[in-house]
């Protein structure tokens, strides 16, 4: 059932949504934030619509350090986002094998 609480993978705030947040409220274009991150716009781009995220601790300290929250508003936005990006790679694996 969905809280709306970190890490249930619904509502939650997203590592996602902190980044776009973040960088539309630091003006700065997507091609800016990615460079401060040491990552490619692409990444960036995926990350923002939750389509993948970092997996490496430096990038996600990065991350932590450039979106100024709690750490523990933070953690909770990984979890969201690992959260639904396993919900999503679970669907589509049990679409492709459905029930025999």
């Amino acid at each position: 059932m969905a809280t709306g609480k970190p890490g249930d993978g619904s509502s939650a705030k997203t590592l996602g949504t902190l980044l776009k947040s973040a960088r539309v409220a630091s003006k700065k274009s997507q091609a800016e934030v990615a460079e401060l991150l040491s990552t490619s716009q692409g990444n960036l781009s995926r990350w923002e619509r939750d389509l993948t995220y970092p997996q490496d601790a430096e990038t996600l300290l990065r991350i932590e350090r450039f979106v100024a929250v709690e750490r523990s508003i933070f953690v909770g936005a990984v979890v969201a986002s690992v959260t639904k990006n396993t919900r999503r790679r679970l669907r589509e694996l049990f679409e492709e094998y459905p029930d025999r």
